[in-house]
């Protein structure tokens, strides 16, 4: 119980230094919503603490709530086989793009979920089949598929994407997916 408060603080205070800084980080113009939700394989990420103990397949899922806001789940397997499960909160941040959010998976008792830290959709295609997601600072980023598996040409556009915005493409790992890359590898190994 006091390891998942201190995951949860940890995460939380790097979404307050999130918020302070500004980047040269720009959010998609517009998200449709329910386009985006469902589940999502993570193809590469900023290796984060909260995930350390993820050695695999990866997923985050986002449902809308009875109350409007967004439910999110994020599920990885560890090194000796168990799944690991966050859940969280989200609402829509900037209702006129719907391309930044505010997210959360610091609960206190049994339903109010406190602080937030951004999460901003920063491109992703008109069939929705992979996302690039980042915070305005760059410190924070993953590359999202609707597959395991994505293909080269839809992988160098997301990486183009971070690029863009100013994201360190070495500080990228591929995350391990079944189905999809069999092992971690840093992403300028790959695409540089």
């Amino acid at each position: 119980m006091k390891k998942n408060v201190l995951i949860s603080i940890v995460f939380c205070l790097a979404g307050f230094q999130s918020f302070a800084q500004s980047g040269p980080v720009q959010a998609a113009p517009s998200v449709d919503l329910p386009s985006f939700l469902g589940s999502w394989y993570e193809i590469a990420s900023m290796p984060q603490f909260f995930q350390r103990n993820c050695a695999k397949n990866t997923i985050a899922n986002y449902s809308l709530d009875d109350a409007g806001g967004i439910n999110v789940v994020n599920t990885c397997v560890k090194k000796n086989g168990d799944l690991i499960t966050a859940s969280g909160k989200a609402k829509v941040a900037d209702e006129a793009t719907n391309s930044k959010l505010s997210v959360t998976f610091l609960k206190l008792g049994t339903w109010i979920y406190i602080t937030s830290s951004n999460y901003w959709i920063l491109d992703v295609p008109s069939d929705y089949r992979f996302a690039v997601v980042g915070t305005k600072n760059a410190d924070y980023g993953w590359i999202l598929s609707r597959t395991p598996r994505i293909s080269e040409e839809d992988l160098l556009a997301a990486t183009e994407v971070l690029r863009r915005n100013g994201f360190d493409l070495c500080k990228f790992d591929i995350t391990p997916q079944d189905g999809g890359s069999p092992q971690k590898l840093n992403l300028c190994d790959i695409v540089n």
